[in-house]
């Protein structure tokens, strides 16, 4: 769809285990939108008429990466940091899954994502991180777990990160801070693999009972989620 995000994708079709439907041109998700083409601000700005941007890098990212040509036009722009990978030790997969699992146990901004985004997609909404995979993934995950999207759902739209990541990844080792990164890390941890959201799932229900009792015990608004339904299923 766009020239310079390899992982930007509209939420929309994505069907609710009642049989509601996410609706189109509310809720995108994506990898950082730094290299946007000026006729790719004309896409998100003008045709998908986007009007907020949660972006979810780091301060440090978000300082040094910059927001590009996107940062030009008069929008909506949040910054809620969530942690991420930074030691290079250990298995990958187990550092992406813990990476997730402490998002749901200490991330507070997570948290606020969620409340924000409730009277936020009144508007559409893009919502990225630098890869839009782990940071990204995991948001739009409860998300999508919150408005009573079946969990098989849930992991395909996670999983179709998987197509994009060697474009990402390539585009990585030309940018300074993530070909650092890149230098520490062990490469596996830039694949998205089934197992890892299938033990995020796993994980969130036996530690909290599921999205919905996470939401509750971490502080989620219930009128928040009533405003995403409303918002994206209405």
């Amino acid at each position: 769809m766009l020239e310079g995000a390899f992982n930007f994708r509209d939420l929309g079709g994505i069907k609710t285990a009642d049989g509601a439907q996410i609706a189109y041109g509310k809720l995108f998700r994506s990898d950082s939108l730094q290299e946007l083409t000026a006729s790719d601000v004309e896409v998100v700005s003008n045709e998908l008429k986007v009007r907020c941007i949660v972006d979810l890098r780091s301060t440090r990212e978000a300082v040094t990466e910059g927001r590009g040509l996107l940062g030009r036009i008069p929008l909506c722009y949040i910054n809620l940091p969530l942690i991420d990978v930074d030691s290079p030790h250990g298995d990958p997969g187990e550092l992406t899954v813990n990476q997730y699992l402490d998002h749901l146990e200490t991330d507070e901004n997570l948290v606020l994502a969620i409340n924000l985004l409730g009277s936020l997609v009144q508007l559409p909404t893009v919502v990225h991180c630098a890869a839009g995979k782990d940071r990204t993934g995991v948001l739009v995950a409860l998300v999508l777990l919150l408005l009573g999207v079946p969990q098989e759902a849930v992991a395909h739209d996670y999983l179709r990160t998987t197509e994009n990541m060697d474009r990402i990844v390539e585009r990585f080792k030309k940018w300074p801070r993530y070909a650092h990164n890149m230098e520490t890390l062990p490469p596996e941890i830039y694949s998205c693999e089934p197992k890892t959201i299938e033990i995020f799932f796993r994980e969130l229900n036996s530690r909290y009972g599921g999205a919905e009792k996470w939401a509750e015990q971490k502080g989620v608004s219930s009128d928040a989620i009533e405003q995403l339904k409303i918002n994206l299923l209405g």
